[in-house]
């Protein structure tokens, strides 16, 4: 049997409560406390990683062995370019055998170039930083969105870089917001290259940058696009790399074919795409999932362009219809949600080239499926901090996995892009959820009492809310709740939610106890009118009062006592009455639950500690 506590004696937190009203609250059950990892593991949850000691939002993609929490594992024809966004960032460059290339610390705006053999390595630091891949500076002739330190395709800080001019260039900044002020400036020298206002949807152009580091302040999120060549994917307005409001450039570099590829994430998806400047439409469209759009330009454009859809949309700007192969290019590939590492993609390949998939965990299941026909055309299996080649040949594809991966496509040299970073807020989850509900077995419960543990760094948040229900289907309207407060709410079961928000630094809180309990009865104040019945005797150590009420002192009145009240006591009567006296004072309790009632000392309305020196008891076949 459940044991219900009606401790008379109050924590320091409740004592004005109680010389306020005069009334003693005891706390009982039912009740249900969650603090082990079988507890959390029955409920259920959403990014959510549950260990012994509670449960957080969950991490990165897989383990990492380095040195530093925050990585991102790339892939490489020649060049790795870092840049820092702190002061004192140690950084550490691995191979794909876990050899360190190089070690060194970049402060704030800084960046270093390293030459390096084809291949996958790992960049470790212990501040954020983005990467940039490929061969910008080795080769040139290339086409990418900068990334900013949280993995997104956006925002008020960027750092990036020109290569060398090659035919038709352009580097452009696009406003996602009205009165965006603007500073582009030439990182080494700190000279203003440009500063102004954008609005939402504008842009500003530069055609003649050549070989510059380029830092890009903004009061608001802009993308910041190196158009040396195409192959890109476009970042949505709302940072992320899929989204349903796109602003980008199509160019005309040597006059080679470009296409632009709108793919639809899900059903009746209604596509607009519009040439910026002049508002025209160029094409418009409802796709179902993981159907496409391809806007061909056979010798280049020259154009800006916005796409609006209805739902998620891929937007990218990469040769593979217009011309089938032979074309040197190359980008890391989206997944569906938006970052650069997960388990659903769209990717186009041309004859002869490569898709790449990056993996971080051991075994991972990839298979891919003809986008057009939906066939399914082969599976493949990757490893941590390994890369394979899956490309069939010209075409687009759907690529799954059941672990996360990244992925990297393109055809020959002449590539490049920022690399999906683990620790990014487009890759990791910034909130996770975990609910349970727990059934108390009794019709009308009134629940009243909720406390739990939790480590929750600066910045973090653990916000839970509770509901109920009669039959564990449908739930009242959830309230918000605070640790160690009363609530008031009414229903045989409790259901309890939690949601947990990161700090600004990445880390996560830790639940580590939930209680939630039913609210008891309530002692209230009484005279000695109500000092009659059965009463329990001084000297006892135990008392039988009859109908399976037994009475125990813990040793003579001094210290607690415990009122058993079994269940088949209500069989026959309606509810029991408990009076107890201390000096001149009376308190009584009206029970109507079975359960094992702890009865202690209280204090008095001077918050004097008073012992109880006498107890009555009596039965009552109807309930008042």
């Amino acid at each position: 049997m459940k044991k219900k506590i009606l401790n008379i004696t109050i924590v320091a937190t409740l004592l004005l409560v109680l010389l306020t009203t005069q009334t003693v609250l005891a706390t009982s059950t039912p009740s249900k406390t969650y603090n082990s990892s079988v507890d959390f593991l029955s409920g259920v949850y959403k990014n959510i990683s549950i260990h012994d000691n509670g449960f957080v939002i969950s991490d990165t993609p897989g383990s990492s062995d380095t040195v530093f929490k925050y990585n991102s594992m790339i892939f490489t024809i020649a060049d790795i370019i870092i840049f820092g966004y702190e002061g004192n960032t140690d950084l550490f460059v691995y191979d794909s055998a876990g050899q360190v290339v190089w070690q060194g610390t970049l402060n704030q705006g800084q960046s270093q170039s390293l030459r390096v053999a084809q291949g996958v390595y790992k960049v470790s630091g212990n501040e954020k930083f983005t990467v940039l891949s490929g061969d910008p500076i080795a080769q040139g002739v290339v086409g990418f969105y900068s990334m900013d330190k949280n993995g997104y395709g956006a925002g008020q800080e960027l750092y990036t870089y020109v290569p060398i001019l090659y035919g038709s260039c352009r580097f452009v900044v696009f406003a996602f917001e009205d009165n965006t002020d603007v500073l582009v400036k030439n990182t080494l020298t700190n000279t203003p290259i440009w500063e102004g206002t954008l609005n939402k949807g504008e842009h500003w152009a530069h055609a003649s940058l050549a070989s510059t580091w380029i830092t890009v302040l903004a009061s608001s999120d802009v993308s910041a696009l190196t158009c040396y060549d195409q192959s890109y994917y476009v970042p949505s307005t709302n940072k992320l790399w899929s989204g349903v409001e796109f602003y980008t450039y199509v160019g005309d570099t040597m006059n080679w074919p470009h296409d632009l590829t709108v793919i639809s994430a899900y059903d009746d998806n209604y596509i607009k795409i519009c040439d910026s400047d002049t508002n025209a439409i160029i094409w418009e469209g409802v796709l179902q999932k993981d159907e496409f759009y391809v806007q061909r330009y056979p010798s280049g454009a020259n154009k800006f362009v916005t796409i609006n859809c209805d739902k998620v949309s891929v937007v990218s700007v990469q040769p593979w219809v217009s011309q089938t192969t032979d074309y040197h290019q190359g980008t890391y590939v989206p997944d569906v949600k938006g970052s650069g590492i997960g388990r659903e993609f769209y990717s186009t390949s041309l004859t002869g080239g490569y898709v790449y998939i990056l993996g971080y965990t051991d075994n991972t299941k990839v298979s891919i499926y003809n986008l057009q026909t939906g066939d399914h055309i082969q599976d493949y299996v990757v490893d941590k901090d390994k890369y394979v080649n899956i490309n069939p040949g010209n075409g687009i594809w759907k690529v799954v996995s059941d672990n996360a991966i990244s992925i990297y496509s393109g055809f020959g040299e002449a590539n490049a892009g920022f690399a999906p970073v683990e620790f990014g807020e487009a890759v990791i989850p910034q909130n996770g959820v975990w609910s349970a509900i727990f059934n108390s077995e009794q019709d009308d419960t009134e629940w009243g009492y909720i406390s739990w543990d939790a480590n929750i760094p600066t910045n973090a948040n653990v916000e839970i809310s509770v509901s109920t229900s009669t039959n564990g289907v449908i739930f009242s309207d959830s309230i918000l709740v605070t640790n160690g407060d009363e609530f008031t709410l009414f229903g045989r079961y409790i259901k309890i939610d939690v949601q947990l928000r990161r700090s600004s630094d990445g880390e996560s809180p830790c639940v580590s106890r939930i209680t939630v309990s039913a609210k008891g009865p309530e002692w209230v104040e009484t005279d000695k009118s109500d000092g009659y019945g059965t009463m329990i005797p001084s000297n006892a150590h135990s008392y039988d009062a009859g109908a399976g009420i037994v009475f125990y002192w813990d040793e003579k009145q001094k210290d607690d006592g415990v009122l058993v009240v079994p269940e088949e006591f209500f069989e026959t009567y309606g509810q029991l009455t408990v009076v107890v006296k201390s000096s001149n004072e009376y308190r009584k309790l009206i029970i109507t639950h079975p359960g094992d009632y702890e009865i202690t000392k209280f204090i008095d309305a001077k918050g004097m500690t008073k012992n109880i020196n006498m107890v009555w008891i009596r039965f009552d076949a109807n309930p008042v």
